[in-house]
């Protein structure tokens, strides 16, 4: 099955929405939204997202954005977040959510803080980020 996903990357306070299509598993409603541990958010992963969506160059900030999306990004020339942000992934809030995609509750400290939710997508073997969602 082919779905269009359609996500905005809030960054700064500006929204870029992006249209990535993206190719994905049938899943069982009943497996919606559960653990996955061959899929599982390591902790390598982890500090890697950490670090490189605080990370001050935005090449190196695209290292962690879907593919798809990434180019886009890039010819943005924003940051994903203000120069002085830390993020923090709370590792327990990983679901996946079908066969290559996930969320995770991650908290923003810095200029512009806040808790987020990132949309992960799975591809070449690791989860890189494509999109984001204001959590309350």
């Amino acid at each position: 099955m082919i779905i269009a996903a359609v996500g905005a990357l809030t960054v700064v306070g500006a929204a870029a929405a992006v249209i990535v299509i993206v190719s994905v598993m049938p899943h069982s409603a009943g497996r919606l939204a559960t653990r996955s541990a061959p899929g599982a958010l390591s902790t390598v992963q982890q500090a890697r997202l950490e670090r490189q969506v605080t990370s001050p160059d935005i090449s190196s900030e695209a290292t962690v954005v879907a593919f798809g999306i990434r180019a886009a990004f890039v010819s943005r020339g924003a940051p994903l977040l203000p120069a002085g942000s830390r993020l923090q992934i709370s590792p327990v809030s990983f679901r996946t959510t079908s066969a290559i995609t996930a969320v995770v509750d991650a908290t923003v400290a810095g200029p512009r803080p806040g808790r987020w939710r990132l949309l992960l997508v799975r591809q070449r073997g690791q989860w890189l980020l494509i999109g984001t969602r204001r959590l309350p």
